[in-house]
C-alpha cells in the first residue's frame, strides 16, 4: 500500500470506532432545572437544586448513556428554616452523603419522537435503587438539545426522613421531580 493508502486506511478505521455519530453532551448550568415538589400534611413544598451535572451521549441522536450528578447541599426551599432542617442526619445528611447520581445505559422509546424512559440506578444516601425517569429529547436552538422531563421518588426507600419522619403522615413519602436541562455538545 502506498503511504497516502495506508492513510486513509487508518483514518477510516477510526471513523468506524469512534464515528458511529457520537455525541457527549453536558449541561448548561444557567439555562438548566432541577425541581422538586415534596408535601407536608398534604400541602406541595416546592424545592430546587442549583448545582447539578448531566452527561448524556447520544448516537445518531439516541440516548445511549446517560449520567446525572447532584450536589444535595446545594437544595433550596422557600424556607431558610427547612433548608436547615434537610441538612441533618435525619434527612440529607449531606455530611456523609453530599452527592446523588442516576446513571442508565438503558432507555426506551415510549410513544412520541424523542420520548424516552430511562431505566438506571438512584443512588442517594449511599443507597441504591432501580429507577426510571420519563424524558422527552428534542433539539433546542443550533446544536443544543433540550431533555425535560419527571420523575418520582420514594423518600422512605433512601431513609431521608428517618425516626419519627420515616412514616409519611406528616411528610409524604412521594417526591416528584421535573427537570428542564440545556445541553450543548462537549468541544
Amino acid at each position: 500500500m502506498t503511504r497516502k493508502l495506508l492513510l486513509i486506511s487508518i483514518l477510516c478505521g477510526f471513523a468506524g470506532v469512534t464515528g458511529h455519530a457520537e455525541t457527549l453532551w453536558h449541561n448548561v448550568p444557567q439555562k438548566s432545572l432541577l425541581a422538586f415538589t415534596a408535601t407536608w400534611e398534604s400541602n406541595a413544598v416546592p424545592g430546587r437544586f442549583t448545582s447539578f451535572e448531566v452527561r448524556l451521549l447520544t448516537v445518531h441522536a439516541t440516548p445511549r448513556k446517560l449520567l446525572v450528578t447532584v450536589d444535595i447541599p446545594s437544595f433550596r426551599f422557600r424556607s431558610p428554616l427547612l433548608d436547615h432542617a434537610a441538612r441533618s442526619r435525619t434527612w440529607f445528611d449531606i455530611r456523609q452523603f453530599p452527592k446523588a447520581r442516576f446513571s442508565s445505559m438503558a432507555f426506551q422509546k415510549t410513544g412520541a419522537p424523542g420520548a424516552y424512559q430511562a431505566h438506571g440506578i438512584l443512588e442517594i444516601k449511599g443507597i441504591r435503587h432501580p429507577f426510571s425517569i420519563q424524558f422527552h429529547l428534542r433539539q433546542a436552538g443550533s446544536g443544543q438539545l433540550e431533555l425535560v422531563g419527571t420523575a418520582q421518588v420514594t423518600r422512605t426507600e433512601f431513609d431521608i426522613g428517618t425516626g419519627p419522619w420515616k412514616t409519611s403522615s406528616v411528610i409524604g413519602s412521594g417526591v416528584s421531580v421535573r427537570f428542564e436541562v440545556r445541553l450543548v455538545p462537549n468541544s
